[in-house]
């Protein structure tokens, strides 16, 4: 039977995994994994799903037809350039899922990144953000505007452990945030609804974690 989904989890992995994966739908690959060098599109070609930190969607992307990108497990996003993300355009289809965890070094650096990705993912429809310690409701509202044809948002108060489930595989059931802690206030929340459906005007999907009562925070829709 060919494989539709494969995890990568070791730190050096080897091409000729890939390059036998003719069926491979979705791809995880861990953070810091080394040995991908020399891939060619057709490695794997139906590749249209990936969750990968940038560097390795950067060799990844270009050639294959990728819809879903999960750059959660990069905390650098607040670092990504624009020469970085111009390989991201490569794709054979148009990116219209992204997940990014924004943990700045400093104020407003998250807003600054999420513009930049903005203007090189143009077709995106459905973000998912995990925001950390530095950024504030009032920089993501500030930023959304920039999604041109953004459908849904789904907003993550997110502690240092927190992780985003492969994209590929969500339901409305399993989209969980895992750090109870850090859900966001429901003022807060209220403030940063009210402002997304304002600056982004096509959204029509907007969603946050709260907690449950029994401790295991649920992502929900208001």
């Amino acid at each position: 039977m060919p494989l539709k989904r494969l995890h990568l989890s070791a730190r050096t992995v080897s091409a000729q995994i890939l390059k036998r994966q003719a069926e491979l739908e979705c791809l995880e690959i861990g953070y810091q994994v080394r040995g991908l060098d020399g891939l060619q599109p057709t490695d794997p070609p139906k590749l249209r799903a990936l969750k990968a930190e940038l560097k390795v969607a950067e060799a990844i992307v270009p050639g294959r037809p990728i819809e879903e990108l999960d750059l959660s497990n990069d905390h650098r996003t607040w670092n990504f350039t624009p020469e970085m993300l111009q390989k991201l355009t490569l794709s054979t289809q148009p990116i219209t899922k992204v997940s990014l965890r924004l943990d700045p070094w400093g104020p407003h650096n998250g807003q600054r990144s999420l513009r930049v990705i903005a203007g090189y993912l143009v077709h995106v429809t459905e973000l998912t953000v995990v925001v950390g310690t530095y950024e504030t409701t009032q920089d993501i509202i500030k930023a959304i505007s920039s999604f041109k044809h953004l459908r849904r948002f789904i907003f993550l108060r997110a502690g240092y452990m927190t992780d985003v489930l492969f994209m590929s595989s969500m339901t409305d059931d399993e989209l969980v945030y895992w750090d109870e802690q850090d859900a966001l206030a429901e003022s807060d929340w209220a403030e940063l609804k009210a402002g997304l459906m304002t600056n982004c005007p096509t959204l029509v999907e907007v969603r946050h974690a709260r907690v449950r009562r029994a401790g295991t925070p649920l992502l929900v829709g208001l």
